[in-house]
């Protein structure tokens, strides 16, 4: 009697979990590294002292995109989203969003998120900083919100958060499109700089 009790607890406890640790799908790996691999640039250099020109020199900014940086992926992937983000979408993506119930997840396992252009990737638990830069030991952290599809999975909604540092980052939602197996972003909000 003791034992089927422990089976049926332990049961129980392992389906409540299913839920939240989830393996990510292939879409959501594939817009996952895409956006890895736009966003993840170092902070350009400030222009020099006299100069009046602000633009990058194109050298300059080939050399930015070959450096290889250590990407951050916060595990937490939130589900829920403030009904004023929603109302900044197209019609198209608010009923993408209606349509979907959302729970958080948690990603245990990066493996199939990779950067083309080369970039570490690992998870990183944004609660412990670096002593002496007050921040993580990556140089940009990532926080995706749960990707949500619509039925033919087509299109994209998700919100992203990136982080260079304490005070030096944002998030915004973004509609993504398939175009000939392309994931792109068709349309993009800012909801949040720091």
């Amino acid at each position: 009697m003791k034992i089927s009790f422990y089976i049926i607890l332990i049961l129980c406890i392992a389906n409540s979990c299913n839920g939240r640790h989830s393996v990510l799908k292939t879409n959501d790996k594939l817009i996952m590294s895409k956006l890895i691999d736009a966003l993840a640039y170092p902070i350009p250099p400030a222009p020099f002292v006299d100069s009046k020109d602000t633009v990058i020199p194109q050298r300059i900014a080939d050399s930015l995109l070959n450096v290889k940086m250590d990407v951050g992926i916060h595990p937490n992937m939130y589900g829920d989203f403030d009904s004023s983000t929603i109302n900044l979408l197209p019609d198209t993506y608010k009923d993408i969003m209606n349509s979907n119930k959302t729970n958080a997840k948690i990603i245990t396992d990066i493996k199939g998120i990779e950067s083309l252009r080369g970039h570490h990737i690992e998870l990183v638990d944004a609660t412990q900083t670096n002593e002496l830069t007050g921040f993580y030991n990556v140089d940009i952290l990532f926080h995706f919100s749960v990707i949500i599809y619509n039925s033919d999975k087509t299109k994209a909604v998700l919100e992203l958060g990136t982080s260079k540092g304490m005070l030096n980052g944002s998030s915004g939602i973004l509609c993504m499109e398939k175009r000939n197996d392309e994931w792109t972003i068709v349309e993009s909000f800012g909801t949040s700089i720091w």
